[in-house]
């Protein structure tokens, strides 16, 4: 057996140096000996010391160009962020606003509906443009409210209903309403990723993502091009974690890559912004609400892109394990009428409370109405018979809407609940998710929301 050492040596002059000295057995007809062999090992070390200063300056790069990325992403995030505080705030305020109108409207256009059946009217008759005019403004509000909508979602402030969904089936269900969106000079190719894991995502806003990545890739190639949709799953590490903040894991992967013009670096820094468009039309939301999606769900989004090159663009969401769960029909129209039922709603906003009064007593229902919470529980502790629906806003002065559901609940314990609120995700549903059995209608809603919504939740559990 070989014994190596690394001993110090010593020259004439008296400086030390390292060496090597291996000892080997050597066997002889005079018995078994040692043989030495002694080498300088100055050169060899200083070798081996450059080469651990060159990897060190490596990994310093390598470390500088991760902390730049990460800047950068931080950066980008904060910028976002702040943008998006603003939107979500004007998105808020203008909620209430678009609820009165749309509600107003939704009033005036059923009260012209029974003046016209009361009276014999034709279809002739003054009363017809009246009630074009109403739908016209009905019409222009709900494209404000779609508007609020996709600030809020890109600012996560709107509440998701996440649900365990199949990646693959989702895309697959949305190909024959994408190829017609598209049109017939975009080559559309699907490729899907076998045994891919499931995911936990609002299915609408899901659809929405597809639908504005494609719709995006279309416009994009005027001229005619091609689309690929493909799925598969992603493995994130630390590295990727770290840079993108997320969690590391397993991810399922959407890759939406077409053969347009591309955009620049410059432009695609800039993408996610809202209002921020290079086509000269439309509102500029399209990839501010695909931001606001994926991130929301607690994926990352990146865009690969370059001019003349097309574009491709990467959206990863968490992997589950969670079980898929069905989903509760809504009652057809037939059914919204109360069936003696007692509501106490409760709206600080009177353009907001009166109209979703007047709706819901027109449909038979009792209606106890309330500008705040203190006014509320003055209400229920008057009125001795069964209140059976709590209907309340979530953000109040004076008092929260859930802070009020959990004194009603305390004295009246069979009341059901039911919020609404142009955004509420930091006080019902935590990170935008709404809660199992917390029940929420957005504003600003029309009468037919309202309406099947009540009945919903009334009739749950019954």
């Amino acid at each position: 057996m070989d014994l190596a050492l690394e001993p110090m040596g010593r020259r004439k002059d008296g400086t030390e140096f390292p060496v090597g000295v291996s000892l080997s057995p050597v066997e002889t007809n005079r018995g078994i000996f040692l043989a030495a062999a002694v080498r300088d090992l100055t050169e060899r070390q200083r070798i081996e010391r450059e080469r651990a200063q060159v990897e060190a300056r490596l990994l310093m790069v390598e470390r500088d160009e991760e902390r730049a990325m990460m800047e950068a992403q931080l950066q980008k995030a904060q910028r976002l962020e702040s943008i998006g505080q603003l939107a979500g705030g004007v998105a808020h305020d203008f909620n209430n606003l678009l609820a009165g109108i749309m509600n107003y409207a939704g009033l005036v256009s059923a009260n012209l509906g029974r003046e016209m059946d009361r009276r014999g009217l034709s279809e002739d008759e003054v009363f017809v443009t009246l009630v074009q005019d109403v739908g016209e403004i009905t019409g222009v509000a709900k494209r404000a409210a779609a508007l609020t909508h996709q600030l809020l979602t890109f600012s996560r402030r709107t509440v998701v209903r996440p649900e365990v969904l199949d990646l693959n089936s989702v895309v697959s269900d949305m190909e024959k309403l994408l190829r017609t969106t598209i049109g017939e000079s975009v080559d559309l190719r699907m490729v899907f990723a076998s045994e891919l894991p499931l995911i936990k995502a609002d299915r609408g806003q899901i659809d929405q993502v597809l639908m504005n990545l494609a719709v995006n890739a279309r416009d994009a190639m005027p001229g005619g091009g091609k689309l690929e949709i493909e799925t598969c799953t992603f493995e994130v590490d630390q590295h990727y974690a770290r840079i993108h903040a997320i969690d590391a894991g397993v991810y399922v992967r959407l890759l939406v890559s077409d053969t347009g013009t591309g955009m620049s670096q410059e432009v695609s820094a800039r993408s996610f912004e809202p209002f921020f468009s290079t086509k000269g039309e439309g509102s500029g939301l399209g990839l501010a609400t695909v931001y606001g999606i994926v991130t929301q769900a607690g994926g990352n989004i990146v865009i690969d892109s370059e001019l003349g090159s097309g574009t491709t663009v990467q959206v990863n969401f968490p992997a589950t394990k969670d079980p898929v769960s069905g989903q509760r029909e809504l009652p057809p129209d037939a059914q919204l009428s109360s069936r003696g039922e007692t509501v106490l709603l409760v709206e600080d906003e009177e353009i907001v409370r009166e109209p979703a009064r007047r709706m819901l007593a027109m449909r038979g229902y009792t209606v106890l109405a309330a500008a705040n919470a203190d006014a509320a529980l003055a209400i229920m502790s008057a009125h001795p018979a069964q209140i059976d629906l709590l209907l309340t806003d979530v953000v109040m002065p004076g008092g929260s809407g859930q802070e009020l559901s959990i004194e009603v609940l305390e004295h009246r314990p069979t009341t059901k609940v039911l919020f609404m609120s142009g955004y509420s995700h930091d006080v019902i549903a935590p990170q935008g998710v709404l809660e199992e059995g917390v029940n929420l209608i957005e504003k600003p809603f029309s009468s037919d929301e309202l309406l099947r919504k009540v009945r919903d939740v009334l009739d749950a559990g019954s």
